[in-house]
């Protein structure tokens, strides 16, 4: 029952800048690598950012390099169209999306018009430190991503 429960639940980030929301979502980047396709969605390039990330940290290179395949530009169009890719294949798709509230809004819009009853996508939401403090979005119902150890 908890494991239902947790399954339920929406997947969330919190962070306060383009590196430390790296460095939550490379570990559960790492360890999910092999059991879903992972798609950034973000409204910034972030490639330079985790470029930098990961020289510094000690990681298998094998891993690092996965994580660089990693499309983490912000060309959003041409990764709606490879997610939709994805589902018609039926793979599992992880879909990280960052930027301002108005972009999470539009794109988990665009993702639930084309994903009615697909249980293949996981979704995890990130947000600016600085925006929650500003809006009322709440995160009680949400398994919210921490840092950890890669």
């Amino acid at each position: 029952m908890i494991t239902k429960e947790l399954d339920d639940l929406r997947k969330c980030c919190v962070y306060a800048n383009d590196f430390h929301l790296e460095m939550i979502l490379l570990p559960y980047i790492k360890e999910n690598l092999s059991e879903t396709k992972f798609v950034i969605l973000t409204e910034n390039n972030l490639e330079e950012t985790v470029k930098i990330l990961l020289k510094r940290i000690n990681l298998d290179e094998n891993y690092k390099n996965e994580i660089l395949n990693i499309n983490w530009k912000n060309d959003t169009e041409k990764k709606i169209d490879y997610i939709k890719k994805f589902l018609n294949n039926n793979e599992k798709i992880t879909i990280v999306i960052k930027g301002s509230l108005n972009y999470l809004d539009e794109i988990l819009n665009i993702i639930s018009n084309f994903n009615k009853n697909n249980i293949n996508i996981n979704v995890i939401e990130c947000y600016s430190v600085d925006e929650l403090n500003e809006t009322d979005i709440n995160l009680d119902n949400c398994e919210v991503l921490n840092t950890k150890k890669i």
